[in-house]
């Protein structure tokens, strides 16, 4: 007697639990780093998980499709996550929405100047309004810099530079700025006695105001200012004398008169702090002064 042996298959329904996920969200502090860390419960134990996220409103294009919880690399936006698990050819998904807020704030910056005066002593000044700066660097110009901390640039010719600001987040901000030089402009006015009483005998002390070109005002003026009066009495000798002015917009001093009340002939010369040269030669100053003597 034959015996049939009956094979049987038992399946076995593996059972599938409702999954839920949290989300956390990190800011988008510095530009593309935003993420989205997303935790899942009551997962059914050894099944595949596939993560998906859309950026809102659109909801059937994904941003990012993977196999792990962690979105990075995120902009500022609004955002749903799409979470799936499958079990014997059963989904199981579960969707939330969350907010990535942006915090981030480029740099914004202005710059000033010190003219150039003296050929090499122009400075810039990078005013920061907004955002986080760490560097500064002058990446193109007549002249260029290293990396610096400091937001002043010193010793700078006239030109055009090209100024780098780099940020905590490491975006970097280029502005060009034109440093200019201020014309010298010194201006010698006709002298005249600075007091009615002559210092002493055959000596008149007179003065000479400083002028300046409108067009640059007085800071075309180069304090200190270095003064050379050379006078030329009858005896030929030349005399001179000096002074330094550091302020002010007058030159007071004293040069020798002839016998008929004028000054002898006199030169003046101003050096700044520059090296530039300023003269009025030549100056002859009648020194005289009429009175009438009353009768009684």
């Amino acid at each position: 007697m034959k015996k049939l042996i009956i094979l049987m298959v038992l399946w076995i329904s593996i059972p599938m639990n409702a999954i839920t996920i949290q989300l956390n969200a990190s800011n988008e502090s510095c530009p593309f780093n935003g993420f989205i860390t997303v935790s899942v419960s009551n997962q059914t134990t050894g099944t595949p998980i596939t993560y998906e996220l859309f950026l809102l409103p659109n909801t059937t294009t994904t941003v990012q499709t993977q196999q792990t919880n962690v979105f990075s690399a995120l902009v500022a936006g609004n955002y749903r996550v799409k979470v799936t698990q499958v079990v014997n050819g059963v989904s199981n998904t579960a969707t939330e929405d969350i907010t990535i807020v942006g915090v981030y704030v480029p740099v914004n910056f202005s710059v000033t100047e010190v003219k150039v005066k003296c050929g090499m002593d122009g400075v810039l000044t990078v005013n920061v309004s907004a955002g986080v700066p760490v560097s500064y660097q002058i990446i193109s110009g007549p002249v260029t810099t290293g990396i610096q901390t400091s937001n002043v640039f010193n010793n700078l010719p006239v030109g055009q530079f090209n100024i780098k600001v780099v940020d905590n987040c490491g975006q970097a901000f280029v502005q060009t700025f034109t440093l200019v030089n201020i014309i010298p402009s010194v201006l010698i006015n006709e002298g005249s006695p600075s007091q009615l009483e002559l210092p002493d005998c055959g000596i008149a002390s007179l003065k000479h105001g400083i002028g300046f070109d409108p067009n640059f005002g007085i800071n075309s003026i180069f304090y200190p200012l270095n003064i050379e009066i050379t006078a030329f009495p009858a005896s030929g000798v030349p005399i001179v004398s000096t002074q330094i002015i550091t302020s002010g917009l007058e030159l007071i001093f004293q040069v020798p008169t002839d016998a008929n009340g004028f000054t002898v002939p006199y030169n003046v010369k101003i050096t700044d702090v520059c090296g530039n040269i300023f003269t009025r030669d030549n100056n002859i100053v009648d020194v005289k002064f009429d009175f009438e003597i009353p009768i009684v």
